[in-house]
């Protein structure tokens, strides 16, 4: 997920974290087996960690060809603490803290809308859903506007079963920027339904006027999960 390199001050227990990352996949591909480990202790190990997504750009997406992706939920701050104990994640912060990354690799801390977004179970059958990460930034106080218009969006997405899940990104440090995770069961069903729907038509032309800059971003997971059952 791609953003400001900036990490923020989380209240112990807060509802809602997310955690994201944009790196450079030259350098990834040294430690990718640590990132598919810590993924793999997660989803068996850790109960509040909700998603941890690993993935690539997708084949259609030529602007971003040498990035990979790090999607990470968690319930609460003491999940995401809990999760930086794995001996992966410090060997991966370590290297990441003492390599050269390059221009445009870039970490985020963020909060997480865990009573907005949803996942439902039949993503974990799939082996290559679509992915798309869209960064939405309003015009000065028009965030809380914006936000309340994809609310709109994504309990239409709860009806369609071609649409497998939705996270919602607010920045902490910044009300009129949104980071909206969206999970599909085809590319198809992104462009020809999902876009196409009365949802986000009535999304796009509600938020027109207040819009700044919309960023796409679309991924090929290569490991990880986007769903856990809850106990």
């Amino acid at each position: 997920m791609a953003g400001q390199a900036s990490t923020y001050p989380l209240q112990s227990g807060a509802p809602g974290l997310a955690a994201g990352a944009r790196l450079l996949r030259r350098f990834l591909q040294e430690i990718l087996e640590d990132l598919l480990e810590t993924a793999s202790v997660a989803k068996k190990k850790e109960s509040g960690t909700l998603k941890y997504l690993v993935a690539v750009p997708h084949g259609m997406d030529a602007a971003d060809p040498g990035s990979l992706y790090v999607v990470e939920e968690y319930q609460n701050s003491d999940a995401f603490a809990l999760h930086c104990q794995q001996e992966t994640v410090q060997r991966v912060a370590k290297s990441l803290q003492t390599a050269e990354l390059g221009d445009g690799a870039m970490t985020l801390v963020l909060g997480a809308d865990c009573e907005l977004g949803f996942s439902r179970p039949e993503v974990s059958a799939l082996s290559d859903p679509f992915v798309s990460i869209l960064q939405l930034f309003f015009k000065s106080g028009a965030g809380p506007e914006g936000l309340e218009a994809l609310r709109k969006v994504v309990e239409a997405g709860k009806s369609d079963s071609g649409t497998l899940g939705f996270s919602v990104y607010p920045d902490p440090k910044d009300n009129d920027t949104v980071r909206f995770l969206g999970v599909y069961e085809s590319q198809d069903h992104y462009f020809k339904v999902h876009i196409e729907s009365p949802e986000v038509k009535r999304f796009q032309a509600a938020t027109k006027d207040i819009t700044v800059e919309t960023k796409a971003h679309f991924l090929k997971p290569v490991g990880g999960f986007l769903y856990k059952k809850q106990s």
